[in-house]
């Protein structure tokens, strides 16, 4: 499983972001890849599943590492029973 993660998940995500990059590399090893970002506009081909942070309470700012900690796990625990 590869999980990665940036500002924004949009229409540019697809096209030079390095999380482009890593869609590509855990596609080609055929690992699923999921994404945390700030806000999710539209999941790029080739993540299984992505989390924003927006949706969450608190200052993204201020507590962003929190923000993404509670993000990534609601992801995995989705991953985990799918």
């Amino acid at each position: 499983l590869v999980v990665t993660g940036e500002g924004s998940l949009d229409a540019q995500t697809a096209h030079g972001k390095a999380v482009a990059q890593v869609v590509a590399l855990a596609t080609a090893a055929g690992i699923p890849c999921l994404a945390v970002a700030g806000r999710v506009l539209v999941r790029p081909s080739g993540i299984a599943d992505a989390e924003p942070l927006s949706t969450v309470d608190g200052d993204p700012m201020r507590d962003a590492a929190r923000l993404a900690a509670d993000a990534a796990e609601r992801l995995a625990r989705r991953f985990e029973t799918a």
